[in-house]
C-alpha cells in the first residue's frame, strides 16, 4: 500500500474533488468513511471543520490533511469490501494520532490513468475534538512510516518492495531493447522498449525540449526517472550502453551461429558414416 499525507488549505475544493470526481464523465466516488461530522454531504462537513477551527483560536495556514491511501493491484486480486477499506482507514488514523479529528473519506474506483486502481481519499481537520492542532511535521514522512507497517503487518508487499522489483525488471527488459538495436536513436528506443513491454515518457521542459525520460512497466501505475532505473540509461550514456549492449549482442549472435554451424557439420558427417556400405566378404 502507499499512504501520502499532505497539509491543505482549501479544505472546500479538496472535499470537492473527493465527492465529484469522474474518469472519462463516469462518476467514480462515493463517501465511505466519516469521523465526527455529521454534515449532509462533502460541503457541510468541511464548514463544519471550519467553524471547529475559528472555535479553537488557532489561526493555521493549513488547517487540513490531504490524504491518499492505495492498495497495489496484488493487494486488491479480491475487491475489498466497504468493511476492510474502513479498517485500513480507521487503522491509519490511529497509527497517525489523527483518528480523534473530523474527518471524511470517499472511495474513487479508479483513476485518471487506471481503471483497476481503486483507492481512497480522506480530508482531516487539524483541529482535533479537543481543540488541539496537530502536528503537520514530516507529516508524510510518518504517512510512510506507518503505511510500511501496515503493510507488513497484512502480508502484503510494501511499497518498496514492489518499487524495487520493478525497477530490476525495467533495467533488465530496457538493457535487452538496446541490444537488439542495430543503431540508436530515442524513436527507435521507445519502440524496441514498448516490445518488451515497457512504456517510455519523455520529460518534456518549459522550452519545448525533451530533458530526460520516465520508464514504466505497461501493466503498472509508477513509473520512474532513468536515473533511478540505471544510470547508463540516461541520456548522457546510453549512446555508450547501447554501443556495448550490441557489441555484445552481436557477439553472443556470432557464437550462436557458429554452434549451430558446428552443430549442422557433426550432423552431416554422422548421416555420411551412415550411409556408407558395409565391408562384403572376398573369395
Amino acid at each position: 500500500m502507499i499512504a501520502n499525507c499532505k497539509q491543505a488549505r482549501h479544505g472546500e475544493e479538496i472535499g470537492d474533488y473527493n465527492k465529484e470526481k469522474k474518469v472519462n464523465g463516469v462518476h467514480v466516488a462515493t463517501e465511505i468513511f466519516r469521523n465526527n461530522v455529521f454534515g449532509i454531504d462533502a460541503k457541510e462537513c468541511v464548514k463544519e471543520m471550519r467553524e471547529s477551527q475559528e472555535q479553537s483560536g488557532h489561526k493555521l495556514k493549513n488547517g487540513f490533511f490531504r490524504i491518499e491511501i492505495t492498495p497495489s493491484k496484488e493487494e486488491q486480486a479480491t475487491e475489498w469490501t466497504e468493511e476492510q477499506w474502513q479498517s485500513v482507514i480507521t487503522d491509519y488514523c490511529q497509527r497517525m494520532g489523527i483518528s480523534n479529528s473530523q474527518a471524511i473519506w470517499f472511495h474513487h474506483s479508479r483513476t485518471d490513468n487506471d481503471e483497476q486502481l481503486p483507492h481512497v481519499h480522506g480530508l482531516v481537520n487539524r483541529i482535533d475534538r479537543n481543540g488541539n492542532v496537530l502536528s503537520d511535521k514530516y507529516c508524510q514522512k510518518r504517512s510512510i512510516d506507518v503505511i510500511t507497517k501496515m503493510t507488513a503487518e497484512r502480508g502484503f508487499t510494501t511499497a518498496e518492495e514492489i518499487s524495487k522489483k520493478e525497477r530490476e525488471t525495467i533495467k533488465e527488459k530496457a538493457h535487452q531493447a538496446l541490444r537488439q538495436m542495430k543503431r540508436y536513436d530515442f524513436t527507435s528506443y521507445v519502440i524496441a522498449c514498448a516490445d518488451f513491454g515497457i512504456t517510455v515518457r519523455p520529460n518534456i521542459s518549459p522550452n519545448g525540449k525533451r530533458s530526460g525520460y520516465y520508464l514504466s512497466l505497461e501493466d503498472s501505475s509508477r513509473e520512474y526517472k532513468a536515473s533511478t532505473i540505471d544510470r547508463a540509461l540516461t541520456d548522457s550514456r546510453i549512446v555508450k550502453t547501447h554501443y556495448n549492449e550490441h557489441k555484445l549482442y552481436e557477439q553472443e549472435r556470432r557464437k550462436q551461429l557458429e554452434r549451430q554451424k558446428e552443430q549442422e557439420r557433426q550432423q552431416y558427417q554422422k548421416q555420411q558414416s551412415e550411409r556408407k556400405p558395409n565391408g562384403g566378404f572376398h573369395l
